[in-house]
């Protein structure tokens, strides 16, 4: 049995590099991948991210109100696109900016046409 024990014992020394395994150590820093990831958020405020708007304009539109309001369907939110068929009055001394009323709130969109604030 002792012979037996020797041969296995010899065996598996001679096999064992077989399953050893090689390592390579880098010392150069690895490569910095970075992912963007896009979130829309609806504030309660009515602004959207991104669309940061001076105070004047808010200023404005709750000063210079309109008669004519356009008889939108459904429910009015943030990010919508207004028919081109809606007239906008434009928000003086800020080009990007035009409003209209809905409800008796101005409602702020930018040169898209995008609702970008419901002021209430």
């Amino acid at each position: 049995m002792r012979k037996f024990l020797m041969a296995a014992a010899a065996g598996a020394l001679l096999t064992a590099p077989a399953f050893a395994e090689t390592v390579v150590i880098d010392s150069a820093p690895a490569p910095v991948t970075t992912t963007r990831t896009t979130t829309t958020v609806t504030s309660t405020d009515g602004t959207m991210p991104g669309d940061e708007i001076p105070a004047e304009v808010t200023t404005y539109v709750q000063q210079n109100p309109i008669d004519a309001a356009p008889v939108l369907e459904g429910r009015l939110v943030d990010g919508a696109i207004i028919p081109p068929d809606v007239t906008l009055t434009p928000v003086q001394g800020y080009s990007g900016y035009s409003y209209f009323y809905q409800d008796g709130a101005p409602v702020i969109v930018n040169s898209d046409r995008k609702v970008i604030r419901i002021v209430r």
